[in-house]
């Protein structure tokens, strides 16, 4: 018992309290985590500034390599970015600034997870050495963690020098918004040098930077601004001399014909349309990882809007299916008969998602070759008639809300699962897109018939 607490870095007295039964829970639990690589670290191990100390929590988790903790450390900070990150935004480039800067100065890095700043710094960071903060119990130690985190923090485990930390041990854990803050403060009190982003006013984080200043932390402050303008084709790169140099827009080939409205084009014919929307954060099934790599590397569609969905399908040639905003687990596609003028009277912000319940983007098949596939038209009802609906039919529920919201002109059909494009429904899809130049860019990678929304 006593060699079990030793190992894990605590004293055995601090078990003399506990029932013979819970001593040796406790060991065999000591026990497991050791075996995983996972020790307990004091405060003082963290050779925190001075300044800070104090104000760390006495006891850490940690697994990967403490030698890390000898290096001076540096965190580069940020305040909220918005859910749509584009690969050109400022904090982006600044990042890439505060961490070239703890290169040069032999900083090891301070990060976390759980949103998209601080996961581009675990990516630029990836060859170490890197303390990455955990906002909760240390994922190792838990026994459930999101599917998604747990492979994040797999691939950054895989990396070179690294180092997890955590300052909550399992049981009860505070909120989520309250650990984010715990999270920052704690981030800032371990680091030696704060690398200052995008900091907005009167914000959480410039309230850190502030206490962290007055204890005597260094601060140095990067702007991604000047950075991004140079760096834009539109205004020029560096030649081998480091000059900026004016690149000429290239001129576009001419658009062979004008792309007709869809209304025009399905004019007697009856389509089903999938609209697409934007995705903030990595597409379905998109390592977390990998969506950092895409943004700090700029590839043309990590900014994951509705027309980066629209070729993405096309790429593919598949719509993929999902459960989200159905009832049940049963992954569908949905379509509606809507065009888009129609569609633009009901097109709303809705706050929950984060986005427009519809965008001039899309995918239009005729209904009856989808039919055929097995769309069918939603079932638009109370409560009760769910219970009613046989296995087969279930996909098809929508509430029909009590207080008299209806979604029946939304004209709503589904198909199980995810909607294969064959060589076939391929010929007779028409994409619909916003402006000409966007037409021109699938018919010359793609080759599909295209439609301009006509909005």
């Amino acid at each position: 018992m006593e060699e079990a607490f030793r190992r894990s870095g605590l004293s055995a007295c601090g078990g003399a309290f506990l029932s013979a039964r819970r001593r040796s829970d406790a060991a065999e639990t000591t026990e497991k985590w050791f075996a995983r690589g996972i020790r307990i670290l004091l405060r003082e191990n963290l050779k925190a500034p001075a300044a800070s100390v104090d104000r760390l929590p006495a006891v850490f988790f940690a697994k990967g390599d403490k030698a890390i903790l000898d290096q001076p450390l540096a965190a580069t900070l940020h305040s909220r970015v918005n859910r749509a990150v584009c690969p050109g935004d400022p904090w982006i480039s600044a990042t890439k600034a505060a961490l070239a800067y703890a290169g040069e100065k032999g900083l090891a890095v301070v990060s976390s997870y759980g949103n998209v700043p601080y996961s581009v710094v675990c990516t630029l960071a990836l060859a170490g050495p890197l303390v990455v903060v955990c906002p909760e119990v240390l994922p190792f130690m838990a026994s459930v963690t999101r599917p998604e985190i747990a492979a994040f923090l797999e691939d950054l485990s895989h990396s070179g020098r690294i180092l997890f930390l955590s300052a909550y041990s399992p049981g009860r854990v505070s909120d989520l918004n309250t650990r984010r803050i715990e999270r920052d403060r704690l981030i800032a009190g371990i680091s030696t040098v704060l690398l200052a982003g995008e900091i907005r006013k009167n914000g959480n984080m410039e309230r850190i930077l502030s206490e962290a200043k007055a204890r005597g932390t260094k601060t140095v402050h990067f702007s991604g601004e000047g950075e991004t303008l140079a760096n834009s084709p539109a205004h020029g790169e560096p030649d081998k001399s480091g000059r900026i140099v004016t690149i000429r827009p290239v001129a576009k080939r001419k658009f062979e014909h004008a792309a007709p409205e869809l209304e025009q084009l399905a004019k007697g014919s009856r389509y089903l349309i999938h609209y697409t929307r934007a995705c903030p954060g990595p597409w379905p099934g998109q390592k977390i990882l990998d969506y950092c790599r895409s943004l700090v590397h700029g590839d043309r569609d990590s900014t994951h809007t509705a027309f980066d969905t629209l070729m993405r399908i096309i790429e593919e040639r598949r719509v993929r299916g999902g459960a989200r905003l159905t009832r049940g687990n049963c992954p569908v596609v949905s379509f509606t008969e809507c065009v888009p003028r129609e569609v633009r009277d009901l097109t709303e912000w809705r706050p929950a998602l984060v986005r427009w319940s519809f965008e001039p983007y899309g995918v239009a098949f005729p209904l009856q070759s989808l039919f055929r596939m097995g769309a069918r038209p939603v079932i638009y009802a109370v409560e009760a008639a769910y219970q009613d609906l046989s296995e087969e039919l279930r996909h098809l529920f929508q509430l029909q809300s009590p207080s008299g919201r209806t979604w029946a002109p939304e004209k709503e059909w589904r198909i199980k699962g995810d909607l294969e494009i064959s060589d076939s429904l391929g010929r007779e899809m028409v994409i619909i897109v916003r402006t000409l130049d966007e037409a021109r860019k699938v018919e010359e990678c793609c080759g599909f018939r295209t439609a301009l929304a006509g909005l």
